[in-house]
This record gives structure tokens, C-alpha cells and sequence, in this order.
């Protein structure tokens, strides 16, 4: 009895000790815990302001993923262009959200795709007649674009822009706050937008009854999502985000909250995609 005892008690204390080690490993493996820093700006339902208090489906979605990592964050909010500029340089910043993918900021950023969305043009209703397309408001020597600096577009729309800003007819603006106020104030005839620029807008503002949200045929749906620092984030703290952000994605958690901010099948759309 006595001899079966201590095997019992050898075999318990093996136990612990490997769950012990078990233990240390993973957490040298996670690493200290330290707030996340995500740069964002003003953007339609994606982060916007209300009671002083930070909302939008980014703001949501950074609070679940802080969540499933035991780690807290804080919004640097910041205009688009420095954004990047901070991204690239591994300051002040270790995130950025509702980014496009592009081959430059592929170099110094890792993208974990959120979200598959389009561009559209936001006209006034005495432009969107049928068969109104991109193209036409193109030909259209009288008319002017409004777009927000530092946007990706596709080749299609970037070939467009490069007619119209060579003849003076496109202005760009850090403030995206202010391109929807400026459309309807007339600065500007149209506006090339995704619709987390304007579907509160068109629902929830008076002013903005009269616009019109045309899909630009010509380009296809795209990956929107969150570039991650390689200069201020290790990999194996990329790894645990890229994971964190995956199972947000793939259990439904997006989906759920995209509902609360669009349309349901534009909330569908959004989610429906295949990470590459």
C-alpha cells in the first residue's frame, strides 16, 4: 500500500510540474500583454463619435478582439495619410483598420482581410438617371469628384481619376467627415465612396435624402481589412491577432456585428469573403 502511495504521489507531482512547464511556455510564448495602438480616423459607421464616446463596427470589432486576447487598446485617431506614414515607420501606432490591401503597404504591414466591400459613385438625384454610370460623369466636362486622401482605388477608377485630376476636376480632402457635408453644399458633383462612408448618412440625414449610391460596374469587389505593424509588433504577436481576428470572421461574431451598421445584405456581402 505504502509503496503503491508513493507512485501515486511521484506520478501527481510529475503532473503539476509538466503542467507547470506547460503553463510557462505558453505565456512566454503570448508575451507581455501591452495595450494595443490602433490608428484610425473618422469614417462613416466604420469609428465615428457619439456622447463623446468612441462607435462604429471597427470600434466593436477591436473590443471583441481585445477581449479574446486578454489585452486592452487605445485609438490614436489620426487623418488616413499619417496613418500609414506612422504604420511604415513602427511609430506611435501598431494598427490600422478598414484599410484596402495595396503592394506598398504590403511591405511594411501585415493584412488580415475584415470585410469584402465596393466602391460606389454618391450622385444627386438629377444625375443618377438610367444608364448614369462612372464613365459618364467622366465625359462630363462641368463636373467635379470629391475623394478622401490616402483611398486605393482599382486601376479602372485610378485611370478615371487621372483624366479628371488632369483637368482640374478632383478634389481630395484628409477629413472624411466632411466629403458627404461638401457634396451636398455643392463643392463638389459626385463622390467615389464605399458604403461605410454613406448609409447613415443616407438614412439618417435630412440633407442627404437627394443622393443616390451608384455600384461602379467596372470595379470589383475588393478586400477591405487591418494591417498590422511588422516594426512594432513581433510575430508571434501578429500570429495571435491574425489568429484572434480569423475565429472573429469564421464564428459568425462579424457578421453579427456588421448587422447592427448595414443593410442586411450589404452586412452579408461584407462578411462573404475567403481569407487568400
Amino acid at each position: 500500500m505504502r509503496s503503491l502511495f508513493c507512485r501515486l504521489l511521484t506520478g501527481l507531482a510529475k503532473g503539476l510540474a509538466g503542467a507547470l512547464l506547460l503553463a510557462v511556455a505558453v505565456s512566454a510564448r503570448a508575451g507581455p500583454c501591452t495595450p494595443l495602438r490602433a490608428g484610425m480616423s473618422p469614417l462613416g459607421v466604420a469609428f465615428f463619435k457619439q456622447d463623446g464616446q468612441a462607435r462604429g463596427y471597427d470600434v466593436e470589432l477591436l473590443q471583441e478582439m481585445a477581449r479574446r486576447l486578454g489585452c486592452g487598446f487605445e485609438i490614436v485617431e489620426m487623418n488616413r495619410p499619417r496613418i500609414f506614414q506612422s504604420l511604415e515607420r513602427g511609430e506611435l501606432i501598431d494598427l490600422a483598420t478598414s484599410t484596402s490591401r495595396t503592394p506598398e503597404r504590403d511591405q511594411y504591414a501585415t493584412f488580415v482581410p475584415m470585410a469584402q466591400t465596393r466602391d460606389y459613385l454618391l450622385v444627386h438625384s438629377q444625375l443618377a438617371t438610367p444608364g448614369f454610370d462612372l464613365n459618364q460623369f467622366v465625359a462630363a466636362p462641368g463636373l467635379r469628384l470629391g475623394i478622401l486622401a490616402g483611398s486605393n482605388y482599382s486601376s479602372v477608377i485610378n485611370a478615371r481619376l487621372a483624366v479628371m485630376a488632369s483637368q482640374g476636376r478632383v478634389e481630395t480632402t484628409v477629413n472624411a467627415d466632411a466629403l458627404i457635408p461638401r457634396l451636398i453644399a455643392g463643392r463638389y458633383d459626385g463622390l467615389i465612396v464605399t458604403p461605410a462612408y454613406f448609409v447613415a448618412a443616407l438614412r439618417d440625414m435630412p440633407e442627404a435624402k437627394d443622393l443616390r449610391a451608384l455600384p461602379v460596374q467596372e470595379s470589383e469587389p475588393y478586400l477591405s481589412g487591418i494591417y498590422l505593424s511588422r516594426k512594432s509588433l513581433d510575430e508571434n504577436r501578429r500570429q495571435r491577432i491574425r489568429e484572434a481576428l480569423e475565429a472573429i470572421h469564421q464564428d459568425g461574431t462579424l457578421l453579427r456585428i456588421l448587422r447592427r451598421y448595414f443593410p442586411e445584405s450589404m452586412a452579408r456581402e461584407r462578411a462573404a469573403f475567403k481569407a487568400p
